[in-house]
């Protein structure tokens, strides 16, 4: 399946997203690229493996250019660990974060919710959070942390734009998220409020170029 978000604020389309996802080999893979003009243009790409079997993510890799930086940030899960490595203007480092079964990787963007949607979405009901150990690796310098995200259903019937589910932090360190989801998880629209306030990032998938569903 493929797909292209395009990104609107205040009207204005400024960017768009492209991603696919894949299923070979027992792994499920998550690929994309997100790029936005205006002022402060930026460009992002990421990766993400998950074993189809366990649900488990292997690896995952993001990287993004802003003010002409680069930073980047892989990480490769192994046993009870994942080990990151990031470079950004501090320069490289790497850090072991403890691994716990039903961890979800969360790369900015609304399409890595997908894997978690996919499984949640028959068990969520309307108000009711449903937290899932999230580990992140937020803009701009992609250093990981663990996380405790909620999943709260705010549409009890799926309608033409999917059913509405909010996304936050349960520790309310960063804005939320609303996703119109459709039956397999993948966000059919997003709405991203920025940090520090201003006109919320809409992205709405064209379903013209979508394939596979």
């Amino acid at each position: 399946m493929s797909g292209r978000y395009t990104i609107w604020r205040d009207g204005e389309a400024i960017g768009e997203e492209r991603f696919t996802i894949t299923s070979s080999a027992g792994v499920f893979r998550l690929e994309g690229t997100l790029s936005i003009g205006g002022t402060l243009s930026s460009s992002q790409g990421y990766s993400l493996e998950v074993d189809l079997r366990t649900f488990e993510p292997r690896r995952f890799s993001v990287w993004v250019e802003l003010a002409s930086e680069h930073e980047s940030a892989q990480g490769k899960r192994e046993g009870d660990a994942i080990e990151v490595t990031t470079e950004n203007i501090a320069g490289t480092g790497k850090r072991k974060l403890p691994y716990g079964k039903g961890t979800m990787i969360d790369l900015g963007t609304p399409i890595s919710h997908a894997v978690a949607l996919s499984l949640l979405l028959p068990t969520l009901h309307k108000d009711v959070p449903s937290p899932v150990r999230t580990l992140r690796v937020p803009l701009p310098l992609l250093l990981p942390e663990i996380a405790v995200v909620e999943y709260v259903l705010y549409g009890e019937k799926p309608n033409q734009l999917g059913t509405r589910v909010l996304v936050r932090d349960s520790q309310s360190r960063s804005s939320p998220v609303g996703l119109w989801v459709r039956s397999d998880g993948v966000p059919l629209r997003a709405r991203v409020f920025p940090i520090g306030g201003g006109a919320p990032y809409d992205l709405m998938l064209d379903q013209d170029v979508v394939r596979g569903y």
